[in-house]
């Protein structure tokens, strides 16, 4: 190697100057590193962006899907106290289903919190 030559340890690292002290190469390694550093954290921050994008359009399909199914479940509700009203009046027919619901959603709590527990 000839005296005053340049060396290049990898391609895409600054150059190494043969007058350059350990401090100037230090402080040239720190600013590499705190430019590292920012980029990583701005790539970072753009992946997060693009997976709430997706992310936030599912969670409002869901949420309308969740809905639409409360909405279907009411209906069920009431097309069943309408089917009973005929044989024994509106009052138990409401007071039946409201019991066979409670008990139903008593049950899956209870089961719920067994998982819970474990």
């Amino acid at each position: 190697m000839e005296k005053g030559s340049v060396v290049k340890v990898r391609q895409g690292m600054p150059e190494h100057e043969p007058g350059e002290s350990l401090v100037d190469l230090l402080g040239s390694l720190l600013r590499e590193m705190a430019g590292l550093v920012r980029d990583e954290i701005a790539l970072a921050k753009s992946e997060f962006r693009d997976r709430f994008r997706v992310y936030r359009a599912a969670i409002t399909i869901t949420a309308i899907g969740a809905l639409f199914c409360l909405l279907a479940s009411m209906a069920g509700v009431a097309a069943t106290i309408l089917a009973l009203a005929p044989i024994i009046g509106a009052v138990w027919a409401s007071v039946v289903v409201a019991v066979l619901l409670g008990a139903v959603s008593i049950f899956l709590f209870m089961e719920g919190m067994k998982q819970f527990r474990r």
